[in-house]
């Protein structure tokens, strides 16, 4: 009932955040939450009590519960000693079957080609350069309502598909070096400005730095 997630969700998040000294989140039905590991035992017992006293007992999953500094969250593992996140090893072979499983050149199902524009969205997370090679999978389904239905990649679409073959075998071969660092997940503040203006013959765009107003370009 994924309507009613929701609803549960906002109301077990609430009664967390007042309980537990830690920081949690919840994920349509996934709780994720974050304590000291001297706070461990208490918080978690806690939370287990109220979400079952609000749920029903078995609720809870205790086998599920695991205590370490490299957990799996929905796909992705976090590494506190390196403090890095990548990619699961589960999702790892999802990802390398997807794109190795076909040839560029013959036609392809729908629903296959969205399946790939849906890894690539969620992996181009670890890296932003790999966002521009996403987009063509993305819009080259439009119009199409059958989800079997078969068709060519664009030139464009398969020299997409040869780039994220690379990019997944050496996040395969080399995850700690893709990996992305917690850090970079913060909000960054702004270093530079940018000040442009235009008239009928032509554009001219400056680039600042922000703490001294120096022109760098």
């Amino acid at each position: 009932m994924p309507h009613a997630f929701q609803v549960l969700t906002r109301a077990l998040h609430a009664l967390c955040q007042h309980i537990i000294s830690g920081l949690c989140y919840w994920y349509v039905d996934d709780l994720m939450a974050v304590s000291r590991a001297s706070l461990y035992t208490n918080d978690s017992t806690i939370v287990d009590a109220k979400v079952q006293q609000l749920l029903g007992l078995g609720s809870i999953a205790a086998a599920k519960s695991q205590v370490d500094r490299c957990l799996e969250f929905l796909g992705w593992t976090f590494n506190l000693d390196t403090r890095t996140i990548t990619l699961c090893e589960r999702n790892m072979n999802k990802f390398v079957h997807a794109f190795f499983s076909f040839n560029p050149a013959d036609k392809i199902s729908i629903s296959h080609i969205q399946r790939l524009a849906s890894l690539m969205s969620r992996t181009s997370i670890l890296s932003r350069h790999m966002r521009p090679y996403t987009y063509t999978m993305h819009v080259i389904t439009s119009g199409y309502t059958q989800p079997h239905a078969k068709i060519h990649l664009s030139d464009l679409a398969q020299s997409d598909i040869m780039m994220w073959r690379a990019f997944v075998l050496l996040l395969s071969a080399q995850s700690e070096r893709l990996s992305r660092t917690m850090e970079s997940f913060r909000p960054q503040s702004a270093q530079y400005c940018i000040k442009y203006d235009a008239s009928l013959t032509g554009l001219g765009v400056g680039i600042y730095n922000l703490s001294t107003s120096e022109l760098i370009t």
